[in-house]
């Protein structure tokens, strides 16, 4: 819908209606000059019952995602940018808004959840975007000097979700993870996903964080395998500054000894989310077995102390759940 068919409709069904924000995706014509059309969009929402009524202002980001096959999309939305996700992309070659005070909104408050890709925010276009208030954040390492100047601050972030591409150099990476976790100061959950070097628990040796009390490694993997932790390096884990501090972890272990060894040496883990490569249940896919004929979760009754509570979440069979008290 253009602006001229939303005029309408809110005229005739909504004359009452005195706050409106919306955001639409739509494939452009191909056969159009790009220009031409982003301008036919805005003028259809430059009428007097935008601008002057009701001072509804639009803003139109055109992104041609693929050259070969002629991907655009265009993206439209209400001005100032009120929704909680903002979905970046590499691409970005027009932008127009109905404002005449357009500089105005290009700071997205009201975004807390982003996934920030270096190569998004690098064009004449999208470097002028800013996000202060993100809560939820997934990046990958290393990032070049433009995220913080996209992402001045830090101090609302409560979950960090972090990955390496194989092509990436390491040598920056713990330098820009410490300072992370140290410009995070309400952080308390971290997350890794793709990781390509093998020496993620060396890493860990080397972070710290005052805040962070949860961490998530099920994501975990290395080229295109699910890294699973063995003996060793649990009980690097174990050693390591976050993992001294960590009350909820979610892991994945080789083996059912790795479980006891988490339980037992981790002093302030409250909750254990744990995935284990010798679950005979999980291996089997007897989806049909109940409770009482899971050898893991009987024999994890039989090991740990009877204050440690036991599951197997219903919905995600690999998954076995315990409450350390």
């Amino acid at each position: 819908m253009n602006g001229y068919q939303w005029e309408e409709l809110i005229k005739n069904y909504l004359p009452k209606l005195e706050i409106f924000r919306f955001k639409m995706r739509f494939s452009p014509s191909i056969d159009t000059d790009k220009e031409t059309q982003m301008n036919e969009i805005l003028d259809s929402f430059r009428t007097k019952f935008w601008i002057e009524e009701h001072q509804w202002f639009v803003r139109c980001h055109w992104y041609a995602s693929d050259e070969q096959y002629r991907l655009d999309f265009i993206d439209l939305f209400t001005l100032p940018y009120i929704f909680k996700e903002f979905l970046s992309y590499t691409g970005c070659i027009l932008a127009k808004s109905t404002s005449s005070s357009d500089e105005m909104f290009w700071s997205y408050d009201h975004v807390n959840q982003l996934c920030y890709g270096s190569s998004h925010f690098t064009s004449s276009i999208m470097s002028r975007v800013r996000f202060s208030n993100i809560e939820h954040l997934s990046l990958s390492l290393p990032y070049n000097e433009q995220f913080l100047i996209v992402i001045p601050k830090l101090d609302r972030l409560i979950s960090l979700f972090i990955s390496i591409k194989n092509h990436k150099k390491l040598q920056n990476i713990p330098t820009q993870l410490q300072l992370l976790l140290n410009r995070a100061i309400h952080l308390t959950m971290l997350s890794f996903g793709s990781w390509c070097s093998t020496n993620l628990e060396s890493l860990l040796m080397e972070m710290s964080s005052k805040t962070v009390r949860k961490l998530n490694f099920q994501g975990y993997i290395c080229g295109k395998n699910c890294r699973c932790f063995d003996d060793q390096q649990c009980l690097q884990l174990i050693q390591s500054p976050l993992g001294l501090q960590c009350e909820t972890l979610l892991i994945k272990v080789k083996t059912r000894m790795c479980i006891l060894i988490l339980v037992n040496q981790m002093k302030n883990l409250q909750a254990l989310n744990v995935r284990c490569e010798d679950d005979r249940l999980t291996r089997e896919n007897d989806l049909s077995t109940s409770s009482t004929q899971d050898e893991l979760i009987e024999w994890l009754r039989e090991c740990l102390p009877v204050s440690c509570m036991i599951t197997r979440d219903t919905h995600r069979i690999s998954d076995i759940r315990l409450w350390i008290r």
